[in-house]
């Protein structure tokens, strides 16, 4: 807006100054029109960004059916989410209200964490503490931890029913190493604290690269028209417009 003497205690000009380099860093960013500015693919989560790639470890998995284990389920984009309810395609701990358990996966890439969210798809809110380190023979460095969290209007038994619901959670306050680049990470859960079976769909971690810019999307090739009778086959783009 327009500066003036009365409204503006005296000042009729400014000056304003921006760093160029630090905008220029956004890989997201349009700068010139027909530009064209990568925006992830439909299966990944973004730039920076990337989906458990892999289960190492967990303490217990619940058999769906009896039959169908679900700790795979924890890999890659969600599948139930928004969805609520048990299902075989998120994992759960083998009982319930049993104190502690923890899954353990990896991500392709190692990261500097600047954070994590957590699909829960069924009576959310039971995760405690989340970890990382960069291999099995480093040390894990805890990167959130906190009390059960469970929604409000859940977590409680009414005509013998306990209420559930479906979360995206992006974990508070995470707390990642910038002297050591994070793979692995364990989810811990209190099932004792949030009753019936505590079930997560996928977890996304965020994080930069050694020079501090965000990694590439890691997410499968989109598939999207690529405008010239094609696909591509890496990252979906945009082309900027004249705004």
């Amino acid at each position: 807006r327009g500066l003036t003497a009365a409204s503006d205690a005296g000042y009729r000009l400014m000056r304003v100054q921006l760093d160029s380099t630090s905008l220029y860093s956004d890989s997201k960013t349009c700068y010139a029109p027909g530009a064209r500015v990568p925006v992830g693919s439909p299966g990944g989560c973004g730039a920076g960004c990337q989906f458990a790639h892999t289960v190492l470890d967990y303490s217990s998995q619940y058999l769906f059916n009896q039959a169908i284990a679900t700790s795979a389920a924890i890999v890659g984009k969600p599948d139930v989410y928004p969805s609520m309810g048990s299902s075989a395609k998120a994992w759960a701990p083998r009982d319930a209200n049993s104190g502690a358990e923890h899954i353990t996966f990896g991500i392709k890439k190692p990261v500097y964490v600047t954070g994590i969210v957590v699909y829960e798809t069924n009576h959310p809110g039971a995760v405690i503490e989340v970890l990382g380190r960069r291999n099995e023979n480093t040390p894990w460095i805890s990167v959130w931890s906190g009390a059960v969290s469970p929604p409000a209007g859940t977590n409680q038994r009414v005509n013998g029913v306990v209420g559930t619901a479906a979360r995206r959670w992006v974990v508070p306050g995470v707390k990642g190493s910038r002297s050591e680049r994070l793979q692995q990470f364990k989810i811990v859960l209190d099932t004792a604290g949030v009753l019936e079976h505590n079930e997560i769909d996928a977890v996304e971690i965020h994080g930069d690269d050694v020079d501090g810019t965000p990694l590439s999307d890691f997410s499968p090739a989109c598939g999207a028209d690529n405008g010239v009778g094609g696909t591509y086959t890496g990252d979906c783009w945009r082309t900027c417009g004249a705004d």
